[in-house]
């Protein structure tokens, strides 16, 4: 997605969820996963052994939808874009050729998965830059950072590689986010559960902590608004 630099929004599917997934198999019976999280533009398939596929990334193909949701199977053309072995499972990520052709059915089943979640995430307009304040703690200088997405539990941040060692021995983070839009800042504090190097770039996935940040209802009814005000924009698209 080279000008979206992520999906809109992303909303973790829990085993319940009941949406499956079916792959054409040509040497046998179709290889049935379960769907595990998705987005606007793509959906994270599990597959467990031993019928499960050996797909390299970039290949094309088709995936079926089903559900008691939906009144009949709906098809749609993906590409792999990551393939991650797991204990005791393997997991694809599909990218939808045609995502408009989800606009009146496979995508209202995902956001009831949504709503009932509370996951959505939303990344900011691909040119424009939210900026945040990251501090470790008092006495530590503060680090400028981008928000990458956004949601109602936590965010991903991105900051200049070499400024991870500021945070190296700590995994808990005050942020302070500019919203558009908004004359002050959000300010929470996040717990950095997941760190990645992106190209010449780390990325933080940080958890809020709801007890130690200050009137955090308030702040999260901030980014509700701000995520509900990006996932009508991209649907109006």
């Amino acid at each position: 997605m080279p000008n979206e630099r992520r999906a809109h929004y992303r909303v973790k599917v829990d085993a319940a969820a009941g949406l499956e997934v079916m792959m054409p198999n040509p040497g046998g019976s179709p290889y049935m996963g379960r769907m595990v999280d998705a987005t606007a533009s793509g959906v994270g398939v599990r597959f467990l052994p031993p019928n499960w596929p050996n797909l390299t990334v970039g290949h094309e193909i088709d995936l079926s939808f089903t559900s008691e949701k939906l009144n009949e199977s709906l098809t749609v053309a993906v590409r792999v874009q990551n393939r991650t072995e797991e204990a005791g499972a393997r997991r694809y990520g599909f990218r939808f050729l045609q995502p408009r052709q989800l606009d009146a059915h496979l995508l209202l089943t995902f956001r009831e998965y949504f709503n009932r979640r509370k996951m959505v995430r939303a990344s900011p307009e691909p040119d424009y830059l939210v900026r945040v304040t990251l501090e470790a703690g008092h006495g530590k200088p503060l680090v400028e950072a981008r928000l990458e997405n956004i949601s109602a539990s936590g965010a991903a941040v991105s900051l200049e590689a070499e400024l991870d060692a500021e945070f190296v021995e700590t995994t808990r983070v005050g942020l302070s986010i500019q919203l558009p839009n908004r004359r002050r800042p959000v300010h929470v504090i996040g717990n950095i559960r997941h760190r990645q190097l992106v190209g010449a770039r780390i990325h933080y996935g940080l958890e809020f902590d709801p007890e130690l940040s200050e009137d955090f209802a308030r702040q999260q009814d901030i980014i509700n608004k701000y995520v509900r005000k990006r996932e009508q924009q991209w649907l109006q698209r």
